[in-house]
């Protein structure tokens, strides 16, 4: 079974820059009350970014789209 540790290896290394970059690098908060604007939106560290409203009715919005 050592002719798969290289094999093994690598995808371990892929699986964990994976996990790295879904992770979160920041929140932004943003609260206009007089407009009726409340959200939230997340930066990720592979470049992505997503708004999610507090009002549930309305769904999540990618603004951009990351690379993996």
């Amino acid at each position: 079974m050592t002719q798969y540790t290289e094999m093994v290896e690598k995808r371990n290394e892929q699986l964990k820059e994976e996990a790295y970059a879904r992770g979160v690098s920041g929140i932004e908060i943003t609260i206009n009350k007089p407009e009726g604007i409340h959200h939230f939106t997340t930066y990720y560290r592979n470049g992505s970014q997503i708004r999610s409203y507090k009002d549930k009715r309305k769904k999540d919005e990618v603004i951009i789209e990351g690379r993996f």
